[in-house]
């Protein structure tokens, strides 16, 4: 009877020692795990990003395939929904030239935001968003040109933290970073507008206008037309007088 007894004793020490064990290791996985955390002030480092950016006629820009679009369609998800430990592990296991930062700006109340930033040196050049999880606004700053528009990058940040904006997105490369140009239909009236002259023409590929296709459920991809370049007289005189 006593054996029996010492039996069930040590199989229960064992059992609790186990599970001690279990949760040891558990804790320190998930210590491991945590998202790494910097300080600094948000518009230095923002100003340090876009020093180290791809500039002009460097082909720094890398067009991402339809895998890693989904992929990263995953991730932002994730972002927007504030599951910052499975973005964490989304970046490193699909994007590991990306780093997923908990931040906090020292240069503006201490505030707390999530910052996910390429590594060094830029392989991508697919931009820098940032998310602040105690937003004030529902809305998103973006800073398209950061390279070619003067201190855009440092106005676009202060905007950001200033109005307790939910998201910031800037790009990742000075405008023209690739020969190949990638036109959009929604930038055709100001590039008639400033210099029309550097509207391609013939056979081309063009991206629909956003709006139109989110009202229409398109796929916003690059789609082939052939533009002509006509003066608005020309064709006004050929309206009237076919």
């Amino acid at each position: 009877m006593l054996s029996c007894l010492l039996q069930k004793q040590l199989k229960k020490t064992a059992l609790f020692n186990l599970l001690v064990l279990t949760y040891l290791l558990t804790g320190m996985h998930t210590v491991g795990a945590q998202i790494d955390t910097v300080a600094g002030d948000l518009l230095q480092r923002f100003e340090t990003i876009r020093t180290l950016m791809p500039i002009r006629d460097t082909e720094g820009f890398l067009q991402p395939t339809n895998e890693e679009l989904q992929r990263w369609r995953q991730l932002v998800i994730m972002l927007i929904t504030e599951n910052f430990e499975t973005a964490d592990s989304l970046v490193q296991a699909d994007f590991p030239f990306y780093k997923l930062y908990r931040f906090t700006d020292t240069g503006l109340n201490d505030h707390d935001y999530y910052l996910l930033q390429e590594n060094q040196p830029l392989t991508k050049g697919w931009g820098t968003f940032l998310v602040n999880p105690k937003f004030e606004r529902p809305i998103c700053i973006g800073i398209p040109h950061p390279v070619f528009d003067t201190n855009t990058y440092r106005q676009g940040a202060d905007i950001f933290r200033r109005t307790g904006a939910r998201f910031l997105i800037m790009t990742g490369t000075h405008r023209c970073a690739n020969d190949e140009i990638s036109l959009q239909e929604d930038e055709i009236w100001t590039r008639i507008r400033l210099n029309p002259h550097t509207l391609p023409t013939g056979d081309i590929e063009i991206i629909p206008g956003k709006q139109f296709a989110r009202f229409r459920h398109f796929k916003l991809k690059a789609e082939k037309a052939t533009a002509t370049l006509k003066r608005s007289w020309d064709l006004f005189i050929n309206r009237i007088c076919p």
